[in-house]
């Protein structure tokens, strides 16, 4: 009983390790991505203000022929009949945003890991398209021009610190990427998540937070209309090509499936070591007996290896090193290398 006992509770441990390795290097794709996206956007592109505000003079002339320049009238209407709309828009408009995606992706990963990957995986390509956008078409927020009617909400009714000349001047903080949107964009992604895993109340919601975060991106100043008809187009964009990715090229789905059969074989093994761990201890009248100081180190040393192999075999099944190492065995094969 005590051998079974230490063996399911060296499986846990194991398992635990296993699960914060696993979540610390989702953190760690999901951070070192958004950095990548904040830096390359801000320095990538040269005269990016001249080249911002003439974008949005052209983007203003469309939506005026286009009869959707609304955005300063919504403005105006709600300035003049209720300021308490528009401060509760300007914090949906912060609020509401990366802390709902952080918390939602964190239950999820816990909830369903394949769900996860899926959806990690769309939001990853939104990164690539969104950033394609930028670069070509870097744009001035509405709130940048008051001369067309638009009034910056958030400097003018609070809470002034975000968006302000600080973090203007941030490293990581881009005032000319108004196009795509991607707090309609991504907050679509995640309303679609919602409506297709959640209950009645989750769908609701699924279909209210991207309606109520289109309304605070226009009515903050902070986006045109069209910055969400970019960023609907960059979740659309995201969802199809992934797909297309996934059936037209089955051989990807297979690497994807094979890596993570390969994990969960890995795991099995870690756990069927970590039940050698711990031999049977001695009995004294009836009474456990104390191990000696020896055969401790001797499982602390069996433990950590057994850690130490499930993280290689972790590392090992990933698809970019399989990549890796296909590519150098190609290369010496083709050289005449000896093996």
């Amino acid at each position: 009983m005590s051998t079974q006992t230490d063996n399911r509770q060296a499986n846990v441990g194991l398992r635990r390790r296993l699960l914060s390795f696993q979540a610390l290097r989702e953190a760690g794709i999901i951070v070192g991505s958004y950095f990548v996206y904040m830096l390359v956007r801000r320095f990538l592109i040269p005269d990016i203000e001249a080249v911002a505000f003439g974008n949005a003079l052209r983007l203003i002339d469309f939506e005026a022929a286009m009869g959707i320049l609304l955005e300063a009238s919504w403005q105006g209407w709600l300035l003049e009949h209720s300021k308490a709309v528009v401060v509760l828009f300007n914090w949906v408009y912060i609020v509401t945003f990366i802390p709902i995606l952080v918390v939602t992706a964190v239950v999820v990963y816990a909830k369903d890991r394949t769900q996860y990957r899926y959806y990690r995986n769309v939001w990853l390509v939104s990164f690539v398209l969104a950033l394609a956008i930028f670069i070509l078409f870097p744009l001035a927020p509405p709130r940048f021009l008051p001369e067309y009617g638009f009034v910056d909400a958030i400097q003018q009714f609070g809470p002034a610190w975000y968006g302000g000349t600080d973090m203007a001047r941030s490293l990581y903080y881009n005032v000319y990427a108004a196009m795509p949107s991607l707090h309609f964009g991504w907050t679509l992604l995640f309303g679609v998540l919602y409506f297709r895993m959640g209950p009645l109340p989750l769908k609701v919601w699924g279909v209210l937070y991207p309606t109520i975060t289109f309304f605070a991106i226009t009515i903050t100043g902070n986006h045109y209309i069209m910055d969400a008809v970019g960023g609907l187009a960059v979740a659309v964009a995201s969802y199809a090509s992934y797909e297309v990715l996934l059936r037209v090229k089955p051989s990807f789905r297979m690497v994807l499936q094979a890596a993570e059969e390969r994990a969960a074989r890995a795991a099995t093994r870690a756990h069927t070591w970590a039940a050698r761990l711990k031999p049977r201890a001695p009995s004294i009248g009836g009474r456990v007996a104390a191990k000696p100081l020896a055969t401790s180190v001797r499982d602390l040393l069996l433990y950590w290896k057994a850690t130490v192999r499930a993280t290689a075999a972790n590392l090992k099944s990933h698809p970019l090193v399989e990549r890796v190492h296909f590519r150098l065995y190609a290369r010496k094969w083709k050289t005449g290398f000896p093996g």
